[in-house]
């Protein structure tokens, strides 16, 4: 039990763990498979591991995105199934967090990036999952994004997507499904660089 307590602990943190240069959710949810084989689980064990792989489960690349609506700077509400282009960025962030600040600027300062999004072919949409804050309302909101909260609080009260930490960055088609799930900005990159 120990033993199985240790390598979930290394799996966690080296296969799920988005800052993990080794991260690798495939194989995460592969061993979450494998260790809710294990008749030595603890009814709570179990459960906590089901759990986990049920979220690790959500809106994985070929999948379509979860929906949910949000509210935008200008007072309108729309959803993200509304959105409409050749690809769409879904940024979910909190704008108190220092690492969604630095991945924003990122993408801000990517020529590969940016033409996508000046020629209409990349939208962004940027969503605060904290809902609508003060700190959300007076942080800077980038040209030609989608800034919009998630007021009703959807994404984390309804559990649409797995959090593991912030930002998280998806790539999805023109008909909402992921192509790219929790990536780096480098990856995002490298698609359009193609």
């Amino acid at each position: 039990s120990r033993m199985l307590d240790y390598f979930v602990a290394l799996g966690l943190k080296y296969l799920y763990e988005p800052l993990s240069p080794v991260y690798d959710e495939a194989l995460y949810i592969l061993m979450l498979e494998k260790v809710l084989e294990q008749p030595a689980l603890t009814e709570e064990e179990r459960q906590e591991y089901a759990f986990d792989l049920k979220m690790a489960s959500k809106n994985r690349p070929g999948d379509k995105a979860a929906d949910f609506s949000f509210l935008m700077r200008d007072g309108n509400r729309s959803s993200l199934s509304k959105v409409k282009g050749d690809y769409i960025l879904l940024f979910l962030g909190d704008p108190e967090c220092d690492i969604c600040i630095d991945v924003k600027e990122q993408l801000l300062a990517s020529p590969c990036f940016m033409r996508n999004v000046e020629n209409g072919r990349l939208k962004v949409l940027s969503v605060c999952v904290e809902g609508n804050s003060d700190a959300w309302r007076e942080s800077p909101a980038p040209k030609q994004w989608i800034d919009a909260c998630d007021e009703k609080q959807q994404i984390l009260g309804d559990l649409l997507y797995d959090i593991p930490g912030l930002p998280l960055l998806y790539l999805l088609d023109s008909e909402h499904r992921v192509l790219l799930k929790n990536v780096p900005p480098s990856y995002i990159e490298g698609f359009f660089s193609r």
